[in-house]
């Protein structure tokens, strides 16, 4: 099936306007089905993370002829000779449904990899996107961030910079309030020091599951290197408190001790001894009450095993291994070491 539409008329209507970071080359015509959509591990590239639904706007587009004052859909020219879609994902699943082959796009180049980043989430920022309740998601943006990171040409240790890299992103969408609460969720898995691992509940189960550490409670899967084993990663002074009916049912029903893994959400590295403690202190001090308070069958049911390492400084001396690996101590003394290679990061 074919749309008619005439790309001059769009060109009138809606001329290109991007800007830096990102060379507009032409628009014309493209095979959608040959369009880049998912990574080499079958990943979808949309930005939005979201689930595609048909819109009443790509209705209109079908039945009642183009909107040509709508945003145009974005394909990169890459370097490898294959075209990226980059903007336009609802578009090319409705067409997609409905055996829509060739439709008008803007070809674009991206100056590198940080700037790809940010303009896939700048163009989902726009009006067409902002007026449907469908702009990017806060795990879209922070998304960003990372795959800017990692492209190299970004200070992201730099707060100025990330701010700069935010505002850009979200195209005057978010608020400065808005935009300092982004920044600090990004922190806390981005720390400004390279030699610091920052961690989040959903990092430090990742770590967990890698290295065969029970992390979601009792494992009944037979699969898993820590099947019929009770674990939580706990991070807040009062975590063995929220937990406490949960651990004690999951001990009534298996009847095995229930081990905690403990990580530092905030590490400040000249103090990440005394966080430790703090916090060490603290969950002892949770668990002294429940030996003493509840039926002597709870007594000892709860291990604390220690903390995730966060502190990776290579050692020459050791084949460039990270100095803390595993599962350390308060101060950093290995108690279990299962990282999975010389230089793991376990990211």
């Amino acid at each position: 099936m074919q749309i008619q539409y005439d790309i001059q008329r769009s060109l009138k209507v809606n001329p290109p306007n991007y800007g830096e970071g990102m060379e507009w080359l032409d628009r014309n015509h493209a095979a959608l089905k040959n369009l880049v959509t998912v990574d080499n591990g079958g990943i979808s590239l949309n930005p939005r993370v979201k689930d595609l639904e048909d819109t009443d706007h790509e209705g209109l587009t079908f039945h009642n002829g183009v909107l040509y004052d709508k945003e145009v859909m974005v394909v990169e020219k890459r370097k490898d000779g294959r075209d990226e879609l980059i903007s336009g994902y609802g578009r090319c699943h409705y067409f997609d449904k409905r055996d829509i082959e060739t439709y008008f796009v803007d070809y674009v180049k991206f100056e590198d990899d940080y700037w790809k980043a940010l303009w896939k989430r700048r163009l989902n920022a726009g009006a067409d996107h902002t007026s449907k309740g469908i702009p990017n998601t806060e795990g879209s943006i922070l998304k960003g961030l990372s795959e800017a990171r990692y492209a190299k040409s970004f200070h992201w240790q730099d707060d100025e910079e990330v701010r700069k890299a935010l505002k850009f992103m979200t195209n005057g969408s978010k608020s400065r309030e808005q935009i300092e609460k982004l920044l600090n969720k990004w922190r806390k898995t981005n720390h400004k020091d390279d030699n610091v691992r920052a961690l989040d509940g959903p990092m430090a189960g990742r770590i967990s599951e890698k290295m065969g550490l029970p992390h979601k409670g009792y494992c009944k899967d037979l699969s898993k290197p820590y099947f019929d084993r009770i674990g939580f990663n706990i991070s807040r002074t009062d975590h063995i408190d929220v937990y406490m009916k949960r651990i004690i049912d999951l001990y009534d029903q298996y009847g095995k001790k229930v081990e905690l893994y403990g990580f530092i959400q905030h590490v400040v590295v000249e103090n990440l001894h005394n966080q430790r403690k703090t916090l060490h202190a603290n969950w002892v001090k949770t668990i002294k009450w429940m030996n003493k308070h509840f039926s002597r069958r709870y007594k000892d049911i709860v291990e604390f095993k220690g903390f995730h390492a966060q502190l990776r400084t290579r050692n020459p001396a050791d084949g460039g291994r990270p100095t803390e690996r595993g599962i350390v101590d308060v101060d950093g003394n290995i108690l279990i070491d299962l990282d999975e290679s010389p230089h793991a990061t376990l990211f």
